[in-house]
């Protein structure tokens, strides 16, 4: 799972507040009509189950066991189905119960349909889209679960569910880092939760108010996000929730280590390791060794700061956490080169490699399994309705010679349909194979060029460094401006390279990207980006997106250069049948001389074509 399971949390590398806590449907026992006998303990154990999820999992799972025992033993379904929707979301907080979990929610939809109960139906399937979004393989399907729900919730008008699928489609876009996407249903899903005055609504304000303060770390927006997360925090003290709490500080810790404010950060990781080691969550405490061990190296603590490491990786291994142990790889790699201890580095560098082809080849071999999945369920529905007809066609040769023609006819043309339903299926085995072979090999070339020819930019820089600190010679200056343009040109190659399509989401996230990094070199021009799109989200050719990004970097490079003014704008706008990308600024301009000698420099030839 991408999301922590306990309340919420979403590792990109801050946590969040993803994963919400609406974990049974009926907040108050009487909300549930039912003239069974067991239905007043039946639904105290699940208001029990609820609350024991925040501080005793094992003890809220057998509640709810316990719940679906009694249920059951009532053979009153709607006692059934709240019983499995609860004992469901209750186990998709452990990656363990995980599978058993999904399965539980399906059965309680399936009842809810029956009973024609929408606004159950509706939670359930939100909860079963939030679950399906982790993966790439179903993702798709996810999607299709939570807007099926917003559907359902908008039309009873019920704001608790409204609330709810908000919540969890924010967390479905912030899978896909469609952070944009995902502040925007955060917000939507807070809007609604502020006209909540119980406990329980502010604590679920709390929630969507850290998710938005997640998409705005991954949008580098990281002042709004220290004072976002600051905001969780006094919320938290104020409810008493431990959970709640340490989340905030380890979000805080993380902010400060990626502002560079490693004393304050190793300070916050320090005072919450505490409370994370009171809550027994094992992520979390993962996290805050990964914080320590990075600001200790970056203070040159090298014994504090390996040391921390070493404990993230034992814990890593020991709960099989692959993202971690690809994280803290990254990190000694980081720091062994900083420190030219190239032997280490290179031994870091491997096992962060292998890792993170590893969870590469994991994520694939879910998409060719389940499409192997559709393939024999179809073999499988078509056998049968093959031996269907076969049995009607017996029964028809008592009575009339002609039906017997028509039947076999029946029956070949299902053989026929049954072959190319095969081909088809294979055809597309074949595609995917071939697409997973070419991207492979890009993957390789990528690698590539960003081990060799990075590498040797790299230490090009290194050596200029060195050379500058005998000699403030403007050559070397020279080169080494030069050096990080061609490692930043190449960032943005491998940035094409690795993906065959985009959205403008994603060109969007780039020019912003683009324009913070001249913002961190103080200059004295103010940049103003406007992005609209009244359409559907839509993929577009990595050429398409690659031309549009290449042209505004080249705008942005000439204004800065060339224009005199003091003023920037970029806008990026899509309609029905158009992309519109305009670059403007309030300098001296140039004239369009009709020979078109503007044109003679490579750049504006370039954008041009």
């Amino acid at each position: 799972m991408k999301l922590l399971c306990f309340a919420f949390a979403l590792l990109a590398p801050v946590i969040g507040l993803g994963k919400d806590t609406y974990l049974c449907p009926h907040d108050n026992a009487e909300s549930v009509q039912t003239d069974a006998p067991y239905s007043v303990e039946v639904n105290q154990l699940i208001n029990k189950a609820k609350n024991l999820i925040d501080s005793d999992f094992n003890l809220a799972l057998a509640t709810a066991k316990e719940a679906l025992r009694i249920a059951t033993k009532s053979n009153d379904h709607n006692l059934i189905a709240i019983s499995f929707q609860c004992l469901g979301e209750i186990e998709t907080f452990s990656e363990e119960h995980e599978a058993s979990g999904i399965q539980h929610l399906h059965q309680a939809l399936e009842i809810f349909k029956e009973l024609k109960d929408n606004i159950n139906v509706s939670l359930t399937l939100a909860t079963l889209g939030e679950m399906y979004s982790y993966t790439d393989s179903t993702y798709n399907d996810g999607i299709n679960y939570l807007y099926e729900s917003i559907r359902i919730a908008e039309e009873t008008n019920d704001k608790v569910a409204m609330a709810r699928v908000y919540n969890n489609l924010g967390v479905a876009f912030a899978n896909k880092e469609n952070w944009s996407k995902a502040i925007e249903y955060f917000n939507k899903s807070y809007q609604i939760n502020v006209l909540n005055k119980t406990i329980d609504g502010e604590k679920k304000q709390v929630i969507d108010i850290g998710n938005i303060g997640v998409g705005l770390v991954a949008l580098n927006m990281l002042d709004s996000a220290y004072r976002t997360f600051e905001l969780t925090l006094s919320l938290a003290n104020k409810l008493k929730n431990e959970r709640l709490k340490a989340l905030s500080l380890v979000n805080i810790a993380s902010v400060h280590e990626k502002r560079e404010e490693y004393i304050d950060a190793i300070r916050v990781a320090h005072s919450a390791i505490p409370i994370v080691e009171k809550i027994d969550h094992m992520t979390m405490l993962n996290l805050l060794y990964i914080y320590l061990g990075r600001s200790y190296l970056a203070l040159d603590n090298k014994e504090r700061g390996n040391e921390y490491l070493n404990k993230a990786l034992n814990m890593a291994l020991q709960i099989g956490d692959k993202s971690t142990q690809r994280d803290v790889y990254e990190a000694k790699y980081k720091f062994y080169s900083s420190t030219k201890n190239f032997k280490k580095a290179l031994e870091a560098l491997e096992l962060f490699k292998q890792i993170n082809d590893s969870l590469k080849s994991v994520r694939e071999a879910e998409l060719i399994t389940r499409i192997e999945s559709e393939y024999q369920a179809e073999i499988k529905d078509n056998f049968i309705e093959k031996l269907s007809a076969e049995n009607e066609v017996k029964e028809i040769q008592k009575n009339n010679v002609l039906i017997i023609s028509i039947s076999i006819l029946i029956i070949a043309l299902s053989a026929i349909f049954v072959y190319v339903k095969r081909q088809k299926y294979k055809n597309k085995l074949s595609k995917l194979s071939q697409e997973l072979e070419l991207k492979t090999q890009r993957d390789k070339i990528a690698r590539n060029l960003h081990d060799g020819l990075g590498g040797q930019l790299s230490s090009i820089i290194i050596c200029v460094n060195k050379e500058l600190n005998k000699t403030n010679s403007s050559n070397l200056l020279e080169i080494e401006s030069m050096a990080n343009r061609a490692i930043s040109e190449l960032r943005d190659a491998l940035w094409e390279m690795n993906n065959t399509n985009f959205t403008l989401e994603d060109l969007e996230q780039r020019i912003n990207n683009l324009i913070w990094q001249y913002r961190k070199i103080d200059l004295p021009f103010n940049f103003l980006f406007n992005f609209s799109n009244d359409q559907p989200s839509q993929s577009f050719n990595a050429l398409i997106i690659g031309n549009l990004y290449k042209i505004t970097q080249e705008a942005l490079h000439n204004s800065l250069k060339h224009s005199g003014g003091d003023t920037i704008k970029v806008l990026l706008s899509k309609t029905k049948n158009m992309i519109l990308l305009s670059i403007l600024d309030n300098g001296k301009g140039f004239t369009v001389n009709s020979n078109g000698n503007n044109y003679a420099q490579y750049g504006l030839q370039n954008m041009k074509w």
